[in-house]
């Protein structure tokens, strides 16, 4: 049985000495030597609680919270560094939002919601609460703010609760009222999760403060078991786990300067952060795993919202692509495609987000890439001797937009 299988099913592998990861070239997953400095024998045995301890603690959140629902195989591994992080939250900038979506109801949303109550740090799950009622819960206590149900909530709710939930995942993140003649200002930093249906979606700002994954439901052979009150006594001792690592993270002040994935941006290296730190102090293998189920995550979250305009753009850089990668050797290819090459590519792929219901035409094709302030115009191009003039595009035209907006640059020709 290997150390990480040990881990998470409850094996008895020896502990090696906890070691830095060792960088992963190429993948986008290099990580940083965590920064722990003991200085005493206390912060030694400190740093073996974070190390050991909470290494092994990450594996049995993952296996008791998927004793009862379906976790996706990247949610096994950020479903447990969340909770913990709800511990140490106020030790970052930044706070990630946890957003659980499924398609219908009997898919275990609920069941997440109670294990993320019950392992979280002053978890709670208000129910029939007012917008300002959530306010004033975060701003006295600074929970694990569980708000499950979402899709069912008041819309007019739902748009009061935006203001708290786009602004309490940084640690500046505050609102203020008027009481007594006086302006009152109250935090609305804290840890929360977003669970419900997926008819209900989050408005964009807010999900971009999230990692989000999709739940399903289980069949019979998945063998799930009910979560009940002698579940609750296993979940405490697990709490009271995440308590005690909570405790040694703070007390030894752990500094970690992460590593991003490739790829992430400005917010989501924000929210990524905690998490990362909380991997890389617990050495061995859990900096890798971590990253590439936040990147998972975050990939599969950034197709979802992709409008049709950014989809038709990197359907372009796709076409241009193809056209580099196939064509003669030795042959020059035009600096620009004109808009009826490119419709008829695209009404040929299987997939047209940008013109779902009907053939995407040039004048389509103009209106959606107007978006990028990128226009056609009339180009004439002379081969063996036959000259052609139709309305298209300049690529050049697109080097901004690319850059900008997918995910790189076209390669060179």
């Amino acid at each position: 049985m290997s150390l990480m299988d040990a881990e998470l099913f409850g094996g008895k592998a020896q502990q090696p000495a906890p070691a830095p990861a060792e960088p992963v070239a190429g993948t986008g997953h290099e990580t940083k030597p965590s920064t722990l400095a003991p200085k005493s024998d206390t912060h030694n045995e400190l740093a073996l609680v974070i190390y050991n301890g909470g290494g092994r603690l990450v594996g049995d959140i993952s296996h008791f919270a998927s004793r009862f629902i379906l976790l996706p195989e990247p949610a096994r591994w950020v479903l447990p560094l969340w909770i913990m992080h709800s511990y140490v939250f106020d030790q970052f900038e930044y706070t990630p939002y946890l957003n659980v979506v499924s398609p219908e109801p009997g898919c275990g949303k609920s069941t997440l919601a109670k294990i993320i109550k019950s392992l979280s740090r002053k978890g709670v799950t208000p129910t029939g609460s007012s917008a300002a009622a959530l306010k004033r819960t975060i701003a006295a206590d600074a929970p694990t703010l569980v708000l499950d149900e979402w899709d069912t909530l008041n819309p007019d709710v739902r748009q009061e609760c935006k203001n708290f939930l786009n602004t309490g995942y940084e640690r500046t993140g505050e609102w203020s009222i008027v009481a007594g003649g006086e302006v009152v200002v109250m935090s609305t930093f804290c840890p929360k999760a977003i669970i419900g249906r997926s008819t209900v979606a989050l408005t964009s700002d807010t999900l971009a403060r999230c990692f989000q994954w999709m739940m399903h439901k289980a069949s019979k052979e998945d063998g799930l078991e009910p979560f009940r009150q002698d579940s609750q006594i296993e979940a405490e001792a697990l709490r009271q786990r995440c308590e005690q690592w909570g405790e040694g993270f703070r007390r030894l002040r752990v500094r970690v300067t992460p590593l991003f994935p490739e790829g992430f941006d400005l917010r989501q290296r924000d929210i990524s952060e905690p998490l990362l730190v909380i991997a890389d102090s617990l050495g061995g293998d859990w900096p890798h795993r971590v990253r590439e189920a936040l990147t998972t995550l975050l990939d599969d979250r950034h197709r979802q919202e992709l409008t049709p305009e950014n989809q038709l753009l990197r359907a372009i850089k796709k076409m241009l692509a193809e056209r580099q990668r196939t064509r003669v050797p030795g042959a020059t290819l035009p600096d620009f495609f004109w808009s009826l090459t490119f419709c008829a590519w695209a009404n040929k792929q299987e997939e047209r987000p940008w013109s779902p219901d009907k053939p995407l035409t040039p004048s389509k094709l103009a209106a959606l890439l107007r978006t990028y302030d990128i226009h056609s115009e009339q180009i004439s191009w002379t081969r063996a001797g036959v000259e052609s003039n139709c309305h298209g595009y300049r690529i050049a035209w697109f080097k901004d937009a690319f850059e900008r907006y997918t995910d790189g640059p076209l390669p060179d020709r």
